[in-house]
């Protein structure tokens, strides 16, 4: 038989106090953890890229992500192929992040982020402008896949811009850049070799030279974008970084050597 020793108050002997903290306290402890742990969740439903958040692989991603939701909400005629994109360039550039694409896609649709938010993250937490501007290589990419970027597009892609603090002559980099890109699919499409005269202008914008320009200056320009976006400037970067950064500078390698080769041989 349960017995009470004498000692042990009883619960009608308790202060008020004692009982209302046996009674509340698990209540208040197990409503903190759980607002702790969705704090995230309810800034993503404002809008609000969490502040807080430390810089990695998958929280890089998800920023990604909320921007390209932003621009799909305007482009409805080409989603399909554009969210077949987003996945391909996730896969091939964050292939250990810890999500899930689908479901952040659809999230981010739903509760379209707040613009200065997230770009803030991501000038609080990249020191070097070329890096940010992998933000806008990645979202020209998703414009880009009609073959042309359009009017729209490019005001987006010119807010972002603005509030990465990314040069406008970088930005215009990078239209040239994809300019060369859709001309080698529509070669590869058509089995049809480009124009030489297209590859060479295609290829003097790229380098941001002119046809009256020498071998010297073809190198010095080589030089100045090799400091911008060569994979190594990015040694403190993440594996992420690092890829877009060797994918991008492969296009601006092929650009030098054949603008190169081209000077050499009109000597």
């Amino acid at each position: 038989m349960l017995t009470i020793p004498l000692n042990y108050p009883m619960p009608s002997e308790l202060p008020v106090l004692a009982v209302a903290i046996i009674v509340f306290a698990p209540i208040v402890i197990g409503l903190g953890i759980y607002f702790y742990f969705t704090r995230h969740t309810r800034l993503w439903k404002k809008g609000i890229y969490p502040p807080k958040l430390k810089f990695s692989e998958d929280n890089l991603l998800e920023a990604y992500l909320s921007l390209s939701a932003r621009m799909l909400r305007n482009e409805i005629g080409k989603r399909g192929v554009q969210v077949q994109f987003i996945n391909r360039y996730f896969n091939r550039y964050f292939p250990m992040a810890n999500y899930h694409f689908a479901d952040s896609l659809v999230f981010s649709m739903r509760h379209p982020i707040q613009i200065p938010s997230v770009c803030g993250w991501l000038n609080a937490r990249i020191e070097k402008e070329t890096e940010r501007a992998q933000v806008l290589f990645f979202l020209a990419g998703i414009a880009s896949l009609n073959g042309d970027i359009g009017q729209k597009e490019r005001l987006f892609l010119e807010r972002i811009r603005l509030e990465l603090s990314v040069s406008k002559k970088i930005l215009e980099h990078i239209y040239s850049i994809y300019d060369s890109f859709n001309a080698h699919f529509e070669e590869r499409k058509s089995e049809r070799p480009m124009r030489k005269n297209v590859r060479v202008d295609l290829y003097q914008k790229i380098m941001g030279v002119s046809a009256t320009d020498d071998e010297v200056a073809l190198k010095k320009a080589y030089r100045r974008l090799a400091k911008m976006y060569h994979p190594d400037v990015i040694v403190n970067g993440t594996e992420a970084q690092k890829k877009m950064a060797e994918d991008k500078f492969l296009e601006i390698q092929n650009a030098y050597e054949f603008l190169l080769e081209e000077i050499k041989t009109s000597i």
